[in-house]
């Protein structure tokens, strides 16, 4: 009974990830194209939407974070601050800014708790590469510099 048992758990941690993967895959797309084909419609003529447009849109949205997530960290003075922004193109097309756009990068500043973010062209000479990686950072942002740390005593002078 003992082997029939083992055997039983071996199978099930065999199929179980590969299952898991394909429910896991099989509900974003269907959630995807139930939450994104609404506004798509509203926003298409009837003739360009087709179904699955809303599953390639989500996949599009999950790539725009991946590639926001490899840019990498700055920080940029502003007046007495210091913002953590994210370079998200470091070649600014000319079309853009004409003969200005030399020497400008993209930077997206997150705003924090997730309610959006805006992004700046900024002269990469006033940027300041950070040795936070960018998950550190993302964290830092989107909590509002919130930290578990207990603060250190400050030095009496």
């Amino acid at each position: 009974m003992r082997r029939l048992w083992n055997t039983f758990l071996k199978g099930l941690v065999a199929l179980l990830p590969v299952t898991l993967t394909v429910y896991l895959v099989w509900w974003l797309g269907s959630t995807a194209e139930r939450i994104l084909s609404g506004p798509l419609r509203a926003l298409l003529p009837e003739d360009r939407y087709w179904p699955g447009l809303g599953l390639v849109v989500g996949f599009l949205l999950v790539l725009l974070v991946g590639v926001m997530v490899n840019a990498y960290v700055v920080l940029w003075r502003f007046g007495a601050a210091q913002l953590i922004g994210f370079v998200t193109e470091e070649n600014v097309h000319a079309r853009l800014f004409g003969e200005n756009a030399d020497g400008l990068v993209a930077v997206y500043f997150p705003m924090s708790y997730q309610i959006g973010g805006y992004t700046l062209y900024l002269p990469a000479a006033e940027l300041t590469e950070t040795d936070l990686s960018v998950q550190e950072a993302m964290r830092l942002v989107l909590i509002g510099g919130v930290t578990s740390h207990p603060a250190q005593p400050v030095a009496a002078r």
